[in-house]
């Protein structure tokens, strides 16, 4: 069984893509194939793997400290900058970069969680990313 996919790419890849295809004597839509499935190998799997993202614990720490903090935050400080260090707020300000250049004097070298108190203590953001079409 096979599915029909519409993919739109710039005509220079597509250029390129041809010419390889041609050299390697496939049709563009097998190579394409070939090379979707060399990526999706088992082995390039575990390689992919093995540069997963693993999160900074102080960055852990301080992101889960300033969300513990931030109703507590919000009362005091809503609109300003604030610092988070070993759990702690060690600093704010009305001006971002007053304040970084303050903490990156006293904390040289130390990850400092700055941000702006705002309503809620994240933001959401959405991000647009193409898609594939199928057709049935």
């Amino acid at each position: 069984m096979s599915t029909q996919l519409l993919l739109t790419i710039p005509d220079d890849l597509y250029d390129q893509a041809n010419s390889v295809a041609q050299a390697h004597q496939l049709e563009l839509n097998d190579w394409f194939i070939t090379l979707a499935k060399q990526a999706i190998s088992p082995e390039n799997a575990r390689r992919a793997n093995a540069f997963a993202f693993t999160p900074d614990p102080a960055v852990q720490r301080e992101k889960t400290a300033y969300l513990a903090m931030h109703t507590t935050l919000k009362e005091s400080y809503l609109g300003q900058y604030v610092a988070i260090h070993k759990g702690q707020l060690v600093d704010w300000d009305e001006d971002y970069m007053a304040l970084f250049q303050r903490i990156d004097e006293q904390y040289p070298d130390q990850f400092v969680w700055l941000t702006q108190v705002n309503d809620e203590p994240t933001r959401t953001i959405t991000v647009r990313s193409p898609g594939f079409l199928r057709e049935v």
